[in-house]
């Protein structure tokens, strides 16, 4: 399996492990998928820039995705608790899904719904955190994980029927 198509795989199963996290009723459980979901994600994201390249500022989006990430990790691990690492966090996320999902609504290698997804959910994620009224904050939430997901796996699926480049007989 080359190193996109396990990427591919990550990028799917992190999208499972989001949605499995934010809707599964067991607690103590939806702490650990989130976890696994987050490393997941890590290890599959760069696979977009490989696929769809777009020079420094996609290498930049996806570095954007990383750090917030991390930091989520580190979060989700009980490591800190800080409030403003929390934000920082989600504006980086935010950042990093903007650049990301504005580069793949324009490019050829992704749906360009996905790329709007993508970019949806880290403006939703961000304003969650701005809203004080907690029904309308968990329907946003809500919103933002399925718009997430759904993007994952786009990308993920589009890693996956990638199909192999073999050189022809002719060509050799």
């Amino acid at each position: 399996m080359n190193t996109l198509r396990f990427q591919g795989i990550a990028l799917i199963l992190s999208a499972i492990c989001g949605l499995l996290s934010a809707f599964l009723p067991i607690p103590g459980a939806d702490q650990i998928i989130a976890l696994i979901g987050t490393v997941l994600f890590i290890l599959g994201i760069p696979s977009i820039q490989l696929l769809q390249p777009e020079g420094v500022i996609g290498w930049i989006g996806i570095a954007l995705l990383e750090i917030a990430a991390l930091i989520s990790l580190v979060f989700q691990l009980g490591l800190v608790g800080s409030s403003v690492l929390a934000f920082t966090s989600a504006l980086v996320g935010m950042l990093g899904r903007l650049v990301i999902g504005a580069l793949t609504t324009r490019g050829s290698r992704f749906p360009a719904w996905a790329g709007w997804a993508f970019l949806l959910s880290g403006i939703l994620n961000l304003v969650t955190g701005a809203i004080f009224l907690d029904s309308i904050a968990s329907v946003i939430i809500i919103i933002a994980i399925l718009l997430e997901a759904a993007a994952l796996f786009a990308f993920g699926f589009r890693l996956l029927a990638r199909r192999r480049v073999v050189p022809s007989e002719s060509a050799i």
